[in-house]
């Protein structure tokens, strides 16, 4: 297989979290093209269409992944060409498609570059398979703080109720997964990332990311002006408190402070306190009131989706990768 691509990078991190921030930046970069939550490699493709040396296996991958992302987003690449490319191997792999699919768009998008990235959120668990399959390949791996993770999430999403609450449990993987893989990869294809610093040092910070890139840094991806969308227009930025990103701000670090409730900062810390704790987070240090507590009680009674995660936590230790609703479960 010709190499045709220096970089590849998969971005990955809990929703909320600054994955797509991330993404933006690195997509200013004149050398590479940076998607986020369009292809889905990892959550859609790998591994869902075995035997995929089977022509017909990987031919219905590639057309189904145009029909997703062209009715979606209007994305498109031309699928024949990828499918005739894939003709050329003995034996066809994830690899081979992921590469092609990744290049047929860079031809429709931004020719010239020399690398490419993908953002998928709540996906940690793939790191190892895309790294498997790319073994000079990049990760970059997404943390933030749990209780600003909460609050951001409790104002964008449409899940019901106390249903945003489960940020917990999946900020909970999350640390966890990064504690074992800064272990297992050694920061040589593994780069963890921790939101704050992003914004409160972003020339420091994405001058080490382009370093672990082996990239040339580029002023360019410290421009919020010109970050853009998947349509091609200025993003905005996706907060849920601010209306449009001008710069890159560390105004969002600790809003909890003002924005959470006093049950909310005691739940999210229950559950992550001691991973926060590892991670440099420092824990409120708040009492609170048997009042709280018996909330915390009426709201597991009454939503099945945190009795079962909290259930699992009590008796693992182990928090979910996952969204409340997941994607996956409505498939077919």
């Amino acid at each position: 297989m010709k190499d045709n691509f220096k970089v590849r990078v998969f971005i990955t991190g809990v929703y909320r979290s600054g994955t797509t921030l991330v993404s933006r930046m690195l997509a200013n970069h004149p050398k590479l093209w940076v998607t986020y939550d369009s292809v889905h490699f990892m959550r859609f493709s790998y591994g869902r269409y075995d035997p995929i040396y089977e022509i017909k296996n990987a031919e219905r991958l590639v057309t189904e992944t145009h029909a997703r992302i062209y009715n979606r987003w209007g994305m498109r690449f031309v699928a024949d060409d990828v499918i005739s490319d894939l003709r050329n191997f003995k034996k066809i792999d994830y690899n081979h498609i992921y590469d092609l699919i990744m290049e047929a768009l860079i031809s429709e998008y931004k020719k010239g570059v020399i690398g490419w990235g993908e953002k998928t959120n709540v996906c940690w668990g793939q790191i190892p398979n895309f790294l498997k399959m790319f073994p000079s390949g990049k990760t970059i791996h997404v943390i933030r703080d749990p209780r600003d993770v909460m609050c951001s999430y409790r104002e964008m999403t449409y899940e019901p109720d106390f249903s945003y609450l489960d940020s917990a449990f999946c900020s909970l993987n999350s640390f966890l997964k990064a504690s074992e893989y800064n272990q297992r990869f050694k920061n040589q294809n593994y780069y963890l990332l921790k939101y704050e610093n992003l914004v409160q040092n972003p020339i420091e910070v994405i001058r080490n990311i382009c370093s672990f890139l082996d990239l040339k840094f580029d002023p360019l991806m410290l421009d919020a002006a010109k970050f853009k969308d998947k349509s091609g227009n200025q993003w905005d930025g996706e907060s849920s408190f601010d209306k449009k990103l001008d710069t890159i701000s560390k105004k969002p670090i600790g809003r909890w402070k003002k924005k959470a409730t006093p049950f909310e900062v005691f739940f999210v810390e229950l559950i992550n306190s001691e991973v926060m704790k590892k991670f440099g987070y420092e824990l409120s240090g708040k009492s609170i009131s048997k009042t709280v507590r018996i909330n915390l009680r009426n709201i597991l009674d009454n939503n099945k989706l945190l009795s079962q995660h909290y259930r699992l936590w009590m008796k693992t230790g182990e928090g979910v990768e996952a969204y409340p609703s997941d994607p996956l479960s409505k498939q077919k």
